[in-house]
């Protein structure tokens, strides 16, 4: 995956998680990203954000690191 494409990826998940659930706390927000993840974005798309998440991840914001956290800890559980 290209380095524009990562961007993309980055771009969308904060995007998602800013508007998914306005006005609710983390702990409504996030499970919302999570779900909206797992049925529209690839796997592929899925492991790049994960990856990024644990090598730097510094472009996410807050509800976006914690829905990558809970896909990634899923995601150990299979």
């Amino acid at each position: 995956m290209s380095c524009a494409e990562l961007n993309n990826l980055i771009k969308m998940i904060n995007h998602i998680a800013e508007h998914i659930a306005i006005g609710e706390n983390e702990a409504v927000i996030v499970p919302k990203v999570v779900v909206h993840i797992r049925n529209f974005w690839a796997p592929s798309m899925t492991d790049k954000i994960i990856d990024y998440a644990t090598c730097d991840g510094k472009l996410l914001n807050t509800i976006s690191k914690l829905a990558v956290h809970s896909l990634k800890a899923a995601e150990l559980q299979k």
